[in-house]
Parts: C-alpha cells; structure tokens; sequence
C-alpha cells in the first residue's frame, strides 16, 4: 500500500514539475539527515532508505559513540528512514525539487528508539489515550551573520533599537522577506517576521497546529532559514547565547490541549482551567531534566545565566502575562489559552523538546498536581543531564536508546570542552599568575 501511495506521489509531483526528491529526518540534535533521489526512484523507496545507524550517534564534532551499545560498538549497521508521504513540499527556489520527512524505523518497520518524530508520535498517542490532542506552536529565534567565525563577526542588519520592526531598516537586503515568502510558498504556517532585541537577531512566528505537524513545520523552517540565508551570502545561527554582549536566541513553545467539546486550558472567567494548572505544574515540578533538551549545549546556560534584559527564566515558576518567567501565560481567553514554555533555545531539537514537555505535563495531569513553589533550574549541562537521568517520566518518553545517546553524547562534549584552553582564560591569567 505504502509503494502504491508513492507513486501515485510521484505522478502528482511529476505534474507540477519536479522531478528530484530530498527525503529528510532529524537527527537527535535535530540537525536534518537526507538524501535526494529522482523523482522516478520514489516508488522504490517504500521499504525505507538504508542509513548507517551511527549518524544517528554522532556529536556534534561529527564523531560518532563508538562503544557498545551504540551502533559504532556493534558493527555500524544500517537502519532506514520510510518516506512520509503526506509531508512532501515542493522547494521555492528550486521547484524540480520536493523534501518529504521520514521516519527512521528497524527491521520490520518498527519505530527506531532513535527516531525523534516517532518518540513524539508516541507521546501523543498516550496523551490521547487520555482523550486529549495537542495543539502548539513555536517562536524560533536566530542571527544572521556575515561570512566567517568568532564573537566579531559582522551581523546583518546590525543597527540598535530596531526590536519588532521590519522594512528596510530591519532587513536592507530582503533576505528576511526571502525567508518569509520560502515558507509560506511551503506551506509552513509562517505568520510574523520581524527583527528581534538585538543587531543580527531575528524571530519568524509559525501558526498553531496539530503538535506533530506544528514540530515538523518547524524543522523545516529551520532548514528553509539555514538554506536561504547561504544563498544570500549570510550564515544562519541557532546558538543559544552565540554574542556575550547580546540576547541569546529561543525557542519558545505555546501548548494547549483540546477535547472533542474545545481547549480544555480554557474557563468562561479567564485563566487556566484546572486541567490547564495540573499540566503547567508538571512542566514545573520536571523543570530540571527537561532543561537537559531545551538547553542542550554548554553555550546554552550562557543564555540562562547572562540575560542582558532578562528574557531567560533564572527558575521554573509560572507568571501571568510575564516575558521573565519559566511559564508564561498569555493574555487571550478562550480557543486561544495556552501556557508558553520559555525555557528552550534555538540549538533545542524540536521534536525532543515537545517529547519531552508534554510528557511533563501529562505527568501534573495524571498525579493531579497543583501549582506550588519555584524550582531551581540546573546552572550547566552536566547538572541538567544528572537530573534528565533521574527523571523517570521524561526517560520514559524518550525511551533507553535515545535517553543513552543523548546523555552518552552530551557528556563527552563536556569532556571534550574541559580539555580545551579558551581565550579568557589567556587575558585572565597569561600574565596575572
């Protein structure tokens, strides 16, 4: 059935002119992973695409873990990723081609434990075994940086007091506008653009959806920002805290949950319902190892400790209508309540990072929990990654193959960062010791 879906893609995609596939899936790190096939080819790949399974394992150095259990410690097999065919799109800029997620799976189709979109697909079968669907959308934020590497790297549009603006001011080039155009041409669900708080930084609003659709958009747009930003010259950059003397970029995420009968976030006076409450309690009370995915890197506490203006949560507690809070909850009512989750930053994965979150926030649904006082968020990623090992429900939802990559990989990088000589450390000791 899956062959006789494809073709008949290819024959509908072979109509609008294109005649190349890009077949694409996320790694952990939520890097994209592809390979482009002619559009004839499509068909044939029903029973998945044979990867090496250990670039599902690698860091971010490009090295992949090499001990067992990992597939480097095992023979470096294969696994394959299955085209969805109700993901595919056709590229803007390059209209002979289209990109169509996959999913990555194991002998006999089963969902990889390495496979981010089906650990979120998981996730949002149990929440709807509760009789609940989740519906969220995101808020990525990024620099676009001139050519080259390093803190002094010239950023476009790199004038001051510009934050929510656009025009030619903001974007003098139309290379925000190019990004725009890209994704709404894509069917991305792009809303706003505008400049962001600081020189360089820019955010694009993606609509509300269905969750699974919402998390897939946003990976793409993240590939469509990546892809137009080099055709125009310019690098695109999701570092948490990338300049010391400017705002770290985010990653916010606005979730409710809906029954048959509407948002039940929503009440007739206002506010959270209870159900909403029991639900932003969870992402508090598991605040600590849900930090390990929205702060993934040693950069990313950079972002949390060096707020300039305080637009990173310094702990988990939720506020009203409160850009400094860990939880925010914005001011429309009805159909449009929600909890925004301010902690993630533009390096998280997507995919984990919803997995995550709403199995936090099941978890307040389930144990009935109430609101109560702020937890301390981890101040580094070795802190956090001890806390995401001792949380039970967030290891349960990632499941023991990812929990051990992300936890075996995110340790050796800080390893790796302990060995190395920085250069603060040249001005502030080379010649005072």
């Amino acid at each position: 059935m899956h062959h006789e879906t494809l073709t008949s893609l290819r024959d509908a995609l072979a109509a609008q002119g294109v005649t190349r596939v890009r077949v694409i899936h996320a790694d952990p790190h939520g890097r994209p992973r592809s390979k482009d096939y002619p559009l004839s080819s499509l068909p044939d790949l029903a029973g998945g695409i044979g990867y090496c399974e250990a670039s599902l394992v690698e860091g971010l150095d490009g090295e992949p873990l090499m001990d067992a259990p990992h597939p480097g410690g095992i023979g470096l097999p294969d696994t394959h990723a299955v085209p969805d065919a109700t993901t595919a799109r056709q590229v803007p800029w390059d209209p002979q081609t289209a990109w169509i997620l996959a999913d990555v799976v194991d002998p006999g189709h089963v969902p990889s434990g390495l496979c981010v979109r089906s650990l979120l697909k998981a996730e949002l079968a149990r929440l709807q075994a509760l009789g609940y669907r989740a519906v969220s959308a995101s808020e990525p934020e990024f620099y676009l940086l001139e050519p080259g590497s390093g803190p002094t790297v010239g950023r476009y549009s790199p004038g001051v007091g510009l934050a929510y603006t656009s025009g030619w001011a903001a974007d003098p080039d139309g290379v925000i506008r190019a990004m725009q155009d890209a994704c709404v041409a894509m069917g991305l669900g792009v809303t706003a653009a505008h400049r962001e708080v600081s020189p360089g930084q820019f955010e694009l609003n993606l609509d509300h959806g269905d969750t699974l659709d919402a998390t897939d958009r946003v990976f793409l747009f993240e590939e469509v920002v990546r892809e137009t930003a080099g055709r125009n010259g310019l690098r695109a950059n999701f570092m948490g805290k990338p300049f010391a003397d400017a705002e770290g970029s985010s990653h916010h995420i606005h979730i409710s949950l809906w029954t048959d009968t509407g948002n039940a976030f929503a009440q007739p006076e206002g506010g959270l319902s209870a159900l909403g409450r029991a639900f932003a309690a969870g992402l508090i009370a598991h605040a600590q190892g849900l930090t390990a995915l929205a702060c993934p890197t040693i950069n990313s506490f950079k972002r949390l400790a060096n707020a300039n203006i305080g637009l990173a949560p310094l702990q988990a507690d939720m506020g009203g209508d409160d850009r400094t809070a860990y939880l925010r909850v914005p001011p429309q009512n009805g159909d449009a309540t929600r909890v925004e989750l301010r902690i993630g930053d533009a390096s998280a994965n997507p995919y984990l990072l919803l997995t995550a979150a709403l199995a936090a926030g099941r978890d307040g649904i389930e144990r009935g929990l109430e609101l109560g006082d702020p937890v301390a968020l981890p101040q580094d990623l070795g802190a956090a990654l001890d806390a995401l090992e001792a949380d039970t429900i967030i290891a349960g939802a990632l499941g023991e193959r990812m929990m051990r990559t992300v936890v075996d990989v995110k340790r050796r990088e800080l390893h790796r960062f302990a060995r190395v000589v920085t250069e603060w450390e040249w001005t502030e000791y080379a010649d005072h010791v």
